[in-house]
C-alpha cells in the first residue's frame, strides 16, 4: 500500500459521510409521503454539494504520485472534505420525522451559514495545491472554482428567491461545464 492509498482512506471517509448525509436526506424526502414542502433551490444546492464532494475525491487522485507526506500537508487535505461535509450537513436537514417539514424555511434559516461554508471551501480549493504542494498558482482548471468562489458569497446576502434560483442554476451550469470540459480525464 502506498502512502497516498493509506492517507486517502480518511479523506474518503469524510467525503463519504457528506455523501451519505445528502443521500439519506433525499431518501427521507422521497419517503415523506407529501409531508415535506419541497424547495427546488435547496434540492439543487444539495446536488451541487454532492457534485462538489465527488469532484474533490476525483481531483485528489492527482496527488497519487507524491511519495512523501508531512502531517501538515495531509491535514491540509482534510480541510476541503471537512468543509464540504459541513456544507452537506447545513443544506440538508437531518432525517425528516413524521411531522411536516418545510425545505424553503430550512433553506432560509441556514442560507448564510451554507454560503459562508461553501465560499470558504471554494477559496480553500483554490489555494490548496499552490500553497501546500508548490503547484503553479494558476491553471485553467482552477478558473471555474475562482468564478464559483466569486458567485457564492452573493447567496449569503440575497434573500429574494428569484435571485437564489438564478444563482443556483448559474453555479450548477458552471460546475457541470467544468467537469465536462476540464476535469473529465482522471490522472491527467
Amino acid at each position: 500500500m502506498t502512502s497516498f492509498e493509506y492517507l486517502s482512506v480518511l479523506i474518503s471517509i469524510v467525503l463519504a459521510l457528506g455523501v451519505t448525509h445528502l443521500l439519506s436526506g433525499l431518501s427521507s424526502i422521497l419517503r415523506s409521503e407529501g409531508k415535506v414542502r419541497l424547495c427546488w433551490i435547496q434540492l439543487t444546492w444539495s446536488l451541487v454539494i454532492l457534485a462538489f464532494q465527488i469532484s474533490v475525491w476525483w481531483a485528489y487522485w492527482d496527488l497519487r504520485h507524491r511519495e512523501t507526506w508531512g502531517l501538515f500537508q495531509f491535514s491540509s487535505l482534510l480541510v476541503l472534505p471537512s468543509l464540504t461535509y459541513l456544507a452537506a450537513r447545513i443544506i440538508m436537514p437531518d432525517v425528516i420525522r413524521d411531522d411536516t417539514y418545510d425545505l424553503k424555511a430550512h433553506f432560509d434559516q441556514v442560507r448564510q451559514e451554507f454560503f459562508s461554508t461553501l465560499t470558504l471551501a471554494l477559496l480553500f480549493a483554490l489555494i490548496l495545491r499552490p500553497v501546500f504542494f508548490g503547484d503553479p498558482f494558476w491553471e485553467a482548471k482552477r478558473t471555474p472554482v475562482a468564478v464559483l468562489a466569486l458567485m457564492t458569497p452573493m447567496g449569503a446576502v440575497m434573500s429574494r428567491r428569484r435571485w437564489q434560483g438564478v444563482l443556483v442554476l448559474l453555479v450548477f451550469v458552471t460546475w457541470i461545464g467544468a467537469v465536462v470540459f476540464l476535469w473529465e480525464d482522471l490522472g491527467r
